[in-house]
């Protein structure tokens, strides 16, 4: 850059620079889960997100959750996730997104021309300590992932939700469809994907058609980061 302010680390990475905004910690939440709306085992969370710009959405628990969806209304956004445990299952949320500024008076801010806060010295950076993705499919071995754990973390994951659909032949037409859903769980400090099915369904009718299948292929991503202080 020829004019601003750029620092870097020792491998030569940006870490501020008056171009690109940071995410920092924008809010921390525990709730516990209630009976989904939706005809799914299991129980849902979910928090909103005030004047969100493009949250990233990462959480603990001692259960097993996966991401469901985030959603907006106006400029909030609402931050769904899925167990298989039953209502009044406890989940702490992790909420980052870019700055708000501090007002304590002190310390340094730095803005872009646009003049949006890209830094601030006294909000709570995003710091990931692991990133993986991959594309998984129904029929194929699931990555159990096995990511260490140390200290303290939140993590957070892609879209886990595929479904199997099914029109088997003979002389009955049974129409199947399978939800089968992919979480997180911390068991003997990794991190492992799972999965179960919180939805299926089965219809039956009298006459004869042929065989089909359609299964679903979709990609995933799971990040872990320190929140220790936090």
């Amino acid at each position: 850059m020829s004019v601003g302010l750029e620092v870097l680390n020792g491998n030569d990475r940006v870490l501020i620079d008056s171009k690109y905004k940071n995410h920092f910690l924008r809010q921390k939440v525990t709730v516990s889960t209630a009976k989904p709306t939706y005809n799914w085992i299991g129980s849902v969370a979910r928090v909103t997100i005030t004047d969100a710009v493009c949250p990233i959405v990462l959480w603990r628990s001692a259960a097993g959750f996966g991401f469901y969806s985030l959603t907006w209304q106006g400029s909030n956004a609402i931050a769904s996730l899925h167990t298989p445990s039953g209502p009044g299952t406890s989940v702490t949320f992790y909420v980052f997104d870019t700055g708000v500024p501090s007002h304590s008076g002190y310390g340094l801010q730095v803005y872009n021309d646009q003049g949006e806060l890209v830094y601030d010295a006294l909000a709570k950076p995003l710091r990931i300590k692991s990133y993986v993705r991959g594309q998984g499919s129904l029929t194929t071995a699931m990555d159990p992932l096995n990511i260490p754990l140390a200290g303290e973390y939140a993590y957070g994951s892609g879209s886990f939700i595929g479904s199997i659909i099914g029109i088997m032949s003979g002389l009955i037409l049974s129409y199947q469809v399978i939800h089968v859903f992919r979480y997180l769980v911390e068991s003997g400090g990794v991190l492992k994907q799972q999965q179960f099915t919180p939805y299926s369904f089965e219809s039956k009718a009298g006459f004869d058609t042929s065989t089909q299948f359609e299964n679903t292929t979709f990609d995933y991503q799971v990040m872990v980061a320190d929140v220790a202080g936090y």
